[in-house]
């Protein structure tokens, strides 16, 4: 089914459909945000896109389900506040506009590149001179009229970038967010939105942090738009940006611009002389973005042709424990990895060091937790930041602390206290990678979603096939944690996992947990703190890549660290390289 239909028709409302411009739209009686009753709020069928024609709200499906409560919360363990620069800073930026209008060679230079002297004053361009260079300045002013960042480049043909550190990557031109339209052109920089903006294409902004940069608010922005323009380079670079944000923008309303085959951007474009004309209909017959795994096989072997000219690919995530990733061979995209325990052993631990780990290395990684709270997740993974008892995070201090060290980390916690159904934990979890991309997902636990008494097997089967589904849909690893049934087994094993036989089934990994109680090393039990042995046995008992085994690793309860056996320092091992690249 249609989620856009399944979604109204769990809300209850009233609707119809109708055959509109851009496909099939539900057309639902009463407006959820204006309580208007007169039909005026349309949900496109194929591009999940809304908007009320009555008090004008927009967005997309996503936006819809986390404004009305139907998504989980999601939020950053620690983020960054918003730099707005000083008013030195800014008194800066504006003599060197001033003096740029001065500057009959720099002015000369952006003449030939098409740059109207109304351009130059709408976004105040300036030029300075350090280093024995000239240096033409880029200011980046918020949709408040803030100055928020610049970055500058050389004028002439050498071209080298330098740009104000600490400063904030938000798009160019993004006062032209506050324009009323339904579409808007994206660029890949800050010169093509110039030179559009010259040639009376005021709904254009640029990205600011390269081709294949991507920052979390521009998703957000962006979301209100039912037509998104991406006029990328028109190269490799370009085209796997484009289709990066485009991806996280949705596909189904993001538009290629079909520049002629020898032009490498914008600016070139009107370089060689084409006009404001000739760019209108290239964005009236852009087309959308191929929908996403139906592709006509030519363009398939294009993309992979493209794959094994690049010098470098990402490939998986390599494991925090060497010993432990040879065994699987690193987490791959689209992998379901289910982790299991007896309570107390520290699967709940292993999954955050997974989580630090990964997110620390500048993947973004996401723990979506039932059983916890954030306020008894985050002391314990202060201690594993602080290499510190546990038991004693909680002072301000501790805290503090902890919060410099994740400043501008992206690890991000989503947490349900209700109940939720496995719809809605797919749900949040879409939109997290479309909204911060999201690269490792960790979910604690399985058996929370079980809302059945009666058929808890089936149940169970239904979402751990959800789960393996979702994962090769979003194309990131998702560690499940699960419970196994009550065993007399010294060790547990794939058949003590609970409703195991689709657990296993569905799973490419099973890592399964074991440690020794303390009073089985003979000594006085009682005079001892901590249940278990600090050694840890990790049992890969399925692996799709390669034949598992088992190694040992050490679990330090007190600071939450899981580390190799001949690793004695407190804290956690952050390697250099997170993930696999292949030359």
């Amino acid at each position: 089914m249609n989620n856009n239909l399944e979604y109204v028709k769990q809300k209850g409302w009233e609707f119809r459909i109708d055959n509109g411009k851009n496909g099939p739209e539900l057309i639902i009686k009463r407006c959820p945000f204006c309580n208007d009753t007169d039909n005026h709020f349309y949900l496109n069928m194929d591009a999940g896109m809304f908007q009320c024609f009555k008090c004008k709200r927009t967005g997309t499906l996503f936006t819809l389900k986390s404004e009305l409560g139907d998504l989980a919360q999601i939020t950053q363990v620690s983020s960054n506040t918003e730099v707005v620069l000083t008013d030195e800073e800014l008194q800066r930026v504006l003599k060197s506009h001033e003096d740029l209008k001065k500057d009959k060679e720099a002015l000369l230079w952006l003449s030939d590149r098409q740059f109207s002297m109304e351009s130059i004053d709408h976004f105040k361009l300036g030029v300075e001179v350090e280093y024995g260079k000239k240096w033409l300045v880029y200011p980046y002013f918020d949709r408040f009229g803030r100055l928020r960042n610049f970055k500058r480049r050389t004028i002439g043909a050498e071209k080298d970038f330098t740009r104000r550190t600490g400063g904030d990557s938000i798009l160019f031109n993004e006062e032209a967010l506050n324009l009323n339209t339904e579409s808007i052109i994206v660029c890949e920089g800050e010169s093509d939105t110039v030179a559009l903006w010259g040639q009376g294409f005021s709904n254009v902004v640029g990205a600011t942090i390269g081709a294949q940069g991507v920052n979390n608010e521009w998703i957000q922005q962006l979301d209100k738009y039912r037509k998104i323009y991406l006029a990328y380079d028109n190269d490799d670079a370009g085209i796997e940006g484009a289709y990066k944000i485009g991806h996280r923008l949705g596909l189904q309303r993001c538009f290629i611009l079909d520049l002629p085959s020898e032009i490498k951007d914008i600016n070139d474009y009107f370089k060689a002389g084409h006009s404001a004309f000739d760019f209108k209909h290239i964005l009236d017959t852009a087309r959308m973005m191929d929908v996403q795994y139906v592709n006509p096989i030519e363009v398939e072997i294009q993309k992979f042709i493209r794959k094994l000219k690049e010098s470098k690919t990402e490939e998986g995530l390599i494991l925090p424990w060497p010993r432990l990733d040879e065994l699987i061979n690193k987490f791959m995209p689209g992998d379901l990895i289910v982790l299991a325990s007896r309570p107390g052993v520290g699967k709940s631990s292993f999954a955050f060091n997974l989580l630090y780990y990964y997110a620390r290395a500048g993947i973004p990684s996401l723990l979506f937790t039932l059983e916890m709270r954030p306020e008894r997740i985050l002391p314990r993974l202060a201690a594993l930041d602080l290499g510190i008892d546990s038991r004693e995070v909680g002072v301000i201090e501790h805290m503090s602390t902890f919060q410099e060290h994740m400043k501008g980390i992206p690890l991000y916690m989503a947490h349900k206290y209700q109940k939720p159904t496995f719809e809605f934990v797919a749900d949040t979890i879409r939109n997290s990678v479309r909204r911060y991309g999201i690269r490792f997902i960790a979910f604690d636990n399985l058996h929370f979603l079980v809302r059945s008494a009666h058929d808890q097997t089936k149940e169970v089967s239904i979402i751990i096939q959800g789960f393996k589904l979702l994962a090769e849909e979003i194309g990131v690893p998702i560690l499940v944690i699960a419970r196994p049934r009550k065993s007399n087994a010294e060790v547990i094993s794939n058949i003590d996992l609970k409703d195991s036989a689709d657990v296993e089934a569905d799973a490419d990994i099973v890592i399964l947990l074991h440690r020794k109680l303390k009073a089985e090393e003979g000594k006085d039990y009682t005079s001892q703190k901590g249940v278990f042995q600090e050694r840890m046995m990790v049992l890969v008992s399925k692996c799709r890549y390669s034949p598992g085994g088992l190694v040992f690793l050490e679990m330090i309860d007190k600071t939450c660290t899981v580390q190799e056996e001949q690793c004695q320092s407190g804290g956690p091992i952050i390697p250099t390289i997170p993930y696999t690249k292949e030359t």
